[in-house]
């Protein structure tokens, strides 16, 4: 089903779409109040990768349905049924949790910056490498739920500290605020002095590099994940990201001139006023 098939039914007074398939559908906005996906023979609605960006939701019965890798940012989705939903690789920056059912729902690696958990049932619930900086928990209930490997804060970290536990063999560095490292007076940054570092398969997820952006030229980032990583005005003249995950990457007037983005998977990424010559 389409979009605007979907919203031509919903205006006519339809209420219940079960099992229906909206995978990467359009739906910016649109006014959805109590919608009914889910389905009594437990055929899952599949939403996979559709766009809910500023959706009103509130209401609605999504239990069990495939929302993975789907963008929900400033949704709202208070008193919905999420229970036993697919939230994995979700985008709900900045969404309206209050009230809603997320029992035993797969939120693994979402990003759930700013949103409010206000009476939320989040019992069973997996919240593994989930992105949680500045969530609103009051009176949500946890119980049960994989919450261990969330992130509350962003930590920072110098850039030099990180290619040397890379060196170490350590690849997991989500949710990191990188900083170059502190420079003596008279000293600079130079484009290039970290050409041909690989870093391979490193793992940036939900992190911000801007403070260090200007310096990635050359870089060897293959496969790495670099999911919803904030590379604003970057520099990667020449760097390899071959099959990296840059998918929702915040890419704002960076340079890629020459870059290996072979394999790179860019969904839902920003590339508003870059510069991409590929090779």
């Amino acid at each position: 089903m389409n979009a605007e098939e979907l919203l031509r039914l919903y205006a006519a007074g339809e209420r219940i779409f079960a099992g229906v398939d909206l995978s990467g559908v359009d739906l910016n906005k649109a006014n959805l109040l109590e919608i009914n996906l889910a389905n009594a023979n437990l055929i899952n609605a599949n939403l996979s990768g559709v766009n809910l960006r500023e959706a009103n939701l509130s209401g609605a019965n999504l239990e069990r349905a495939n929302l993975s890798a789907a963008s929900l940012i400033h949704s709202n989705l208070s008193n919905a049924n999420l229970e036993h939903a697919d939230l994995n690789d979700a985008d709900l920056l900045e969404i309206n949790l209050s009230g809603a059912n997320l029992s035993h729902a797969n939120l693994w690696g979402a990003d759930l910056s700013n949103v409010y958990f206000l009476e939320t049932n989040c019992t069973g619930a997996n919240f593994s490498n989930t992105f949680l900086v500045d969530a609103v928990i009051e009176g949500a209930n946890f119980q049960g739920a994989q919450i261990d490997t969330a992130i509350f804060k962003m930590p920072k970290i110098r850039f030099r500290e990180i290619i040397s536990r890379y060196a170490a063999g350590e690849r997991n560095f989500s949710g990191f605020m990188v900083e170059r490292d502190d420079i003596a007076p008279g000293e600079h940054w130079d484009l290039g002095q970290f050409k041909g570092l690989d870093l391979s398969g490193i793992i940036l997820r939900n992190s911000s590099i801007q403070d260090i952006g200007l310096y990635m030229e050359g870089v060897i980032l293959r496969g790495a994940d670099l999911t919803r990583v904030d590379l604003g005005e970057s520099h990667f003249e020449g760097a390899d990201l071959s099959n990296a995950i840059l998918r929702e990457t915040r890419i704002f007037q960076s340079v890629f001139e020459f870059a290996n983005l072979s394999g790179a998977d860019l969904t839902g990424a920003g590339l508003t006023e870059s510069i991409a010559f590929l090779r």
